[in-house]
């Protein structure tokens, strides 16, 4: 939905009222909807959910190891997504490849240390495996067409060339 304000600059003061006039509308408003606007839901949020909730456990493995540094490192990560840009997504993607990698290295590690001790480690390394599958899952949200036009790696799906 587009915001039109023929009589303003482009921030009205109605703006902020604006949730209350689709309820109840003023007569005489100098805000409306244009009917002609393509209407595109925020799902990019939605989009990169996956790769927030990797970011956050991610984050909690390494707080529990203290390793302090690195948990503020990944905590600041999803906010190279503000920058519109294709070295932001690559730099997210390649955040997300080494956790997925960290994920597999604790699971090796975790499993083994479990076998030597006789204790079940089958349900470990399919937790920690999944999380692994997550968290490196989570690299290919950015192939989706609206946020390949947002970051600007490729455009929508619909612009590029048909494979031959």
């Amino acid at each position: 939905m587009h915001l039109i304000d023929p009589h303003q600059g482009t921030f009205p003061r109605e703006l902020l009222f604006f949730p209350l006039r689709l309820c109840f509308p003023i007569s005489g408003s100098r805000v409306f909807i244009d009917p002609t606007a393509p209407s595109r839901p925020p799902m990019n949020i939605i989009r990169l959910l996956p790769v927030l909730i990797s970011l956050l456990l991610l984050a909690a493995h390494f707080f529990r190891a203290g390793q302090m540094p690195v948990v503020l490192l990944v905590l600041l990560s999803p906010g190279l997504l503000l920058f519109r840009r294709v070295w932001a997504v690559r730099i997210m993607q390649g955040v997300l490849l080494a956790g997925g990698l960290e994920w597999i290295r604790t699971a090796v590690v975790l499993a083994m240390f479990r076998h030597e001790l006789g204790l079940p480690w089958l349900r470990l390394v399919l937790i920690l495996g999944s999380v692994a599958l997550l968290t490196i899952g989570s690299m290919f949200v950015f192939q989706s067409a609206s946020l390949r036009e947002r970051y600007g790696n490729g455009g929508p799906a619909s612009s590029r060339p048909p494979v031959s």
